[in-house]
């Protein structure tokens, strides 16, 4: 009769890194094939399966494609959202040639970096963007 150990933690398992153990004083002897009850498979560690889906390729193709379009959607709006927020609330910062060294230009990208990064560390969203632009500049970003 082969054994196996359902102890998972014991040292002799930890040090040579298999379940076929004959001198571990802390297994419990199971007779090889024979199913383990619940105690048993939580006492090795052994969890359920992760269920298994199937999907055919026109399936995956088309999930393939919305994920695609609604992320191309998200950087339109941002391409659009960003410059028209900078420009709705720092037009006045903008008018001058150069300040500090740098021209509008840089200014103008600096600012719009500033608004993305408050976006990637979710302090704004798309919609407070979209939503914002509606009622302060009554500026509509809409995809149709």
């Amino acid at each position: 009769m082969t054994t196996r150990s359902v102890c998972p933690g014991c040292a002799h398992e930890q040090a040579c890194g298999h379940a076929e153990v004959h001198a571990c004083a802390n297994r419990e002897p199971i007779e090889e094939g024979s199913s383990m009850n619940r105690a048993q498979r939580r006492k090795a560690g052994i969890k359920k399966p992760e269920p298994t889906y199937n999907m055919s390729a026109q399936q995956l193709a088309g999930m393939k494609k919305e994920a695609t379009n609604e992320a191309i959607n998200a950087a339109f709006i941002l391409m659009l959202a960003i410059p028209a927020m900078v420009l709705h609330d720092k037009f006045g910062q903008l008018m001058p040639r150069e300040v500090g060294g740098k021209n509008r230009e840089e200014r103008f990208v600096d600012m719009c970096v500033d608004l993305y990064d408050s976006y990637v560390k979710g302090y704004v969203t798309l919609d407070d963007l979209r939503e914002w632009l509606w009622e302060e500049a009554n500026t509509r970003i809409e995809m149709t």
